[in-house]
């Protein structure tokens, strides 16, 4: 279901991504466990599905779909059962998820690990992909799709029969460009924004429009802005 814009272009979105951020990095209780484990996570998962995807074990795989550990996304538990009643189809997976390359051949490693492997939709492969590369590949799950729709940075419609891995494509290159703007709009003594922190903008977007309290806060973007 495509969600309606709050706004009239991405410039205007993005000016408003740069005011609310203070009050997007303090939405909900867990923003500090999420904020704060981007190291360890990265640390810990990073390599391992780079260079070790043909090692990996159930434990492994375990661990990085519990909130607990992977402290970013919750729900990915839910599908535990089912990914790891196949550890050499997560493993062929990844392996093949994580051999990137130029020009980037996205699409159809993200068509591979989604085949191959029960339970392996967006919201699984693309954690995967962004701790493999945290520079490289954003989060596509319902509340990025959600939150990239309301601020008008990117549309679903796909040509009939396009690919999940081809949507991907298009939905990290929005994700991207959208991180490059951010971060030319920074002033210049402030750290540049990560795509781990654009996911987190992503989730408390979804969170303050869900609990009614993102409305106030465009206004007040509105008001100051004029």
């Amino acid at each position: 279901m495509q969600v309606p814009a709050m706004f009239k272009d991405a410039s205007e979105s993005l000016e408003f991504l740069r005011f609310a951020k203070t009050d997007l990095l303090k939405a909900d209780s867990e923003s500090g466990t999420i904020l704060h484990g981007r190291d360890k996570v990265l640390e810990r998962f990073g390599p391992l599905f780079r260079n070790h995807a043909m090692d990996l074990t159930e434990d492994d795989i375990s661990a990085f779909l519990d909130f607990e550990k992977n402290c970013h996304w919750t729900g990915l538990h839910r599908q535990k059962s089912a990914i790891c009643s196949d550890i050499n189809a997560v493993r062929r997976a990844v392996a093949k998820l994580v051999k990137r390359q130029e020009p980037d051949n996205i699409a159809t490693r993200f068509d591979y690990a989604y085949r191959e492997v029960t339970g392996f939709g967006e919201g699984i492969i693309t954690p995967i992909l962004f701790v493999a590369y945290p520079d490289y590949y954003g989060v596509w799950n319902s509340k990025s799709e959600f939150a990239l729709q309301l601020l008008n940075l990117w549309t679903p419609n796909a040509d009939r029969g396009e690919s999940k891995g081809s949507k991907y494509t298009r939905f990290n290159a929005a994700i991207y460009h959208a991180r490059k703007r951010l971060n030319e709009l920074q002033e210049s003594n402030q750290p540049p924004v990560d795509l781990w922190t654009i996911d987190y903008y992503w989730h408390a977007i979804k969170i303050m429009h869900d609990d009614g309290s993102l409305t106030a806060l465009v206004d007040r973007f509105q008001r100051e802005r004029h």
